[in-house]
Parts: structure tokens; sequence; C-alpha cells
């Protein structure tokens, strides 16, 4: 079905490059049906459903126009192109091929406008960290009087391909304990540089949170692992793994004590199977990560059973003197529950640990049957 003779049928998306209403720069519009000499269209979160058609403004107004980038046609990934649409409620397409092409200025003006608006939009306050493959920092959001978090990535370092799927991804996550993503900007605020804005946490890791409390008690442990855990089961039940479960990536907020699963670029990242790449965190890196084999759910449900095992001893179970040592440990499954440390540990707990922390990846509990524990109901 084509529109206008654009090529745009349902299941299309489109982006918008400045606010329209409730709606701000950044998020995507899906086409959800075609009516008449128009559009209809909504967020791919569902949450809000509108019409862009064309023709002239209510009552005769004129309206300024705001750019739209099309973000696939149908269900293909062809990220490119621009229409315009009107403030009101005017979709005025006008181009006629099924893929719009523009020229080379035309794109650079287009380019300049969005860095420019995403500069007025968004004021840099610090940096929150450096990463493999990004630069985090926190930044205020004019008009919404909020703070978010803008995630830059270096196409150098991960192609735009990925940075496109770890932003889907997000944007359709929602669940409490995983953060999420309000919008991604492509080439800003500067070329080959993609910003994806999250979700600010305002707190520390949950490691140091816990770290610089004076006493907590098993059930404290319990109720940040049930968060996690219920996070893992989320993204699992949805054949998803994060793949890179360690301390940076579980956030505390200190205000509301909710835990947060962050940065789920790997959970995107498809290695080629004759490529052996070495875990960036070999402490909570689970067997077949160390030996390069295919990795899923159970993967992550490895590291969980390292988390746990550290937050309720303060002791890391496989970490050695040596690399080469701490590997021994793993491929071994090497570990135990020193008394000096797991004396007042109940033993639910340490039954937990041992269904989680098995060498074969099949033979590790989900998180779905950790949660049914009832050791998730202690209470001191």
């Amino acid at each position: 079905m084509v529109v206008n003779g654009s090529g745009i049928v349902p299941g299309s998306r489109v982006r918008l490059t400045a606010d329209w209403g409730k709606l701000h720069a950044g998020e995507e519009l899906e086409i959800f049906r075609v009516d008449g000499p128009g559009l209809i269209v909504s967020p791919g979160d569902g949450r809000w459903r509108g019409s862009a058609r064309t023709g002239s403004s209510p009552r005769g107004t004129s309206s300024p126009k705001i750019p739209l980038s099309i973000v696939g046609i149908d269900t293909t990934n062809a990220w490119c192109d621009t229409i315009e649409c009107n403030r009101s409620n005017g979709l005025t397409i006008k181009e006629t091929s099924s893929i719009v092409t523009l020229s080379d200025s035309r794109k650079k003006v287009t380019k300049n406008v969005e860095i420019e608006q995403f500069n007025n939009k968004y004021i840099e306050l610090e940096e929150l960290g450096i990463g493999r493959f990004a630069r985090v920092c926190c930044a205020k959001e004019k008009g919404f009087d909020r703070e978010v978090a803008l995630k830059q990535i270096s196409r150098l370092k991960q192609p735009l391909s990925l940075t496109r799927a770890e932003y889907d991804l997000l944007r359709n996550i929602r669940h409490d304990n995983i953060v999420r993503a309000f919008a991604l900007f492509e080439d800003t605020p500067q070329p080959d540089i993609d910003t994806i804005v999250l979700e600010l946490v305002k707190g520390s890791t949950l490691f140091i949170y816990l770290g610089e409390q004076i006493e907590y008690t098993e059930a404290t442990v319990a109720k940040y692992t049930g968060q996690l855990l219920s996070a893992l089961y989320w993204l699992h039940s949805r054949k998803r793994a994060h793949l890179d479960l360690k301390p940076e990536n579980v956030l505390i907020d200190e205000k509301t004590g909710v835990v947060k699963l962050i940065d789920l670029g790997e959970a995107v990242r498809a290695v080629p199977l004759d490529e052996v790449v070495p875990p960036v965190d070999l402490e909570f890196a689970a067997p077949e990560s160390v030996l390069g084999k295919p990795t899923g759910s159970y993967t992550d449900m490895w590291a969980a059973g390292v988390f746990l095992y550290v937050l309720l001893s303060g002791l890391s179970p496989f970490l050695d003197d040596s690399i080469e040592e701490t590997t021994a440990n793993i491929l071994k499954c090497d570990f135990c529950f020193p008394d000096e440390y797991f004396k007042d540990i109940s033993s639910d707990v340490k039954n937990l640990l041992e269904t989680l922390l098995c060498l074969r990846g099949e033979d590790r509990a989900t998180a779905q049957l950790i949660l049914s524990s009832p050791w998730f109901k202690v209470t001191n």
C-alpha cells in the first residue's frame, strides 16, 4: 500500500527530530494504519496514538513544519530519508519514490538542525563514566526540568546498527528494575557519535551502596537480589540475556531503594562463532564465557550466583592471586562456604548458590525458579 507514492505502509517507523505536543525529539512513531489521505501513527511503545494527515491545518491556519526521519519502511531497516509534518496534525510527504533520497547539501543542513536542536535541548552537567564503547554523562533536559543520562557511543567502537538495536531493546522495556531509554540521536552531538538518552539513576552501584552501610542483613540481600533476578527473568522470558552482569551494571536509586540494571549492549552484540572474545570481567565470567563457547540466559544466572555470593560474604568465590588461578577455579567450579563468613548464613540461600554455580549451563536454575524460593521471604 502506498501513500502519496512514498512507499510508507503500516509498520513503517518515523522518528521525531523536534518536539511535537507531548512527544519529544528522538521519539519514534509507528505507522499504525493508512487512513484516506493520511496516516495514523503511534509511538513504538503503544503509549499514545494520534493521526498525521495530509492537507491544510485546522481552520485554515498555517503550522510550522517539523522534520521527521523515516526509521524503516515496513519491516525493513531503511534508516534514512526525511519527510515533513505539520505541527498540528498534517503530514506532507513531498517525495515520490519509495526510498527517498536527499542531496548531500540538504542532508548536511538537516543534520546541522538536528545537532542544534539537541544542543538546545540538553545541557551537559558532568561525566558519569567511560566504558569500552561509550561515554556516559549527566545532562539537564530543558523545558521538562529533569535530568537524564546521555550514552554517547563512538562508531569507531560500535557500529550504528548495534546502537540502534540497543536503543530498540531499551525503548521497549517496561520493567522497574531495568533502565529505560527515551530517545536516540544519530551523528549527534557530532559526526560519528550516536547518543541514547536514558533514564538517570541517581545513586551508586549496589556494591558501593551496601559497602557504605555499617551493617546489613540477609533480608537486605534478598530484597535487592530479588529485584535483580526479576529484571533478568523479564529479559529471559523474552529470549534475551544481559551477558554483562557485573557490579558496574547494577545501580541503586538511593532515594527509592530500587535496583536498576543498565548497559544492555552485550545483549544485542552478536559474536561470530569462530571468534573467542575473552571476558571483560573474569571475576563474574561463567565457564562458557571463559572457553569462548555459546552463551545465553544461563550465563546470566552464573553471574547472578557470583553476585549473590559476594553480597552475602564480602568474598569472591573464584577470584585468586592470578588470572590463571582464577580461570582454573572457574573451570573446576571450585568454591566453598568458609565458616568464618557463612556460619550465620541460612542453608536456603546456600542451596540457591549451589543451583546457580553449576559448571554446565543447562544444570543451572532459571531466574523464575530461583525467585520461587522461600528465601526471598526472609525478614532478618
